[in-house]
């Protein structure tokens, strides 16, 4: 789990980000289990459309409470994660995610 969050880290401070094909490594983080680093990288996505309709179905997939533990757990393992506050600003600014986020 740590060489995906370093990877994660390493694509946040990439030059190139623009040119950076998202989806598979969103797929990637899916198949690993880690939604909240999946959300993390369709969030650096330049393609709108995509990037909405994928997350839509994590969403759909993985409930808001899952997503937030994990960013809970890998916080509490790794340390801040600048990325994972960009999914959690999200999640605070999606209605459908609200009730989760009291705190």
């Amino acid at each position: 789990m740590k060489g995906c969050v370093q990877t994660a880290l390493l694509i946040q401070r990439c030059p190139l980000i623009i040119d950076v094909d998202f989806l598979p490594i969103s797929e990637q983080y899916e198949r690993l289990h880690l939604d909240a680093l999946a959300l993390g990288s369709l969030l650096l996505s330049s393609d709108k459309s995509l990037q909405k309709k994928r997350i839509e179905e994590i969403l759909r997939l993985a409930t808001s409470e899952k997503i937030l533990q994990q960013i809970e757990t890998l916080q509490a393992e790794i340390g801040v994660i600048p990325l994972l506050d960009q999914v959690l600003r999200y999640l605070k600014s999606n209605s459908n995610a609200n009730y989760m986020l009291k705190s």
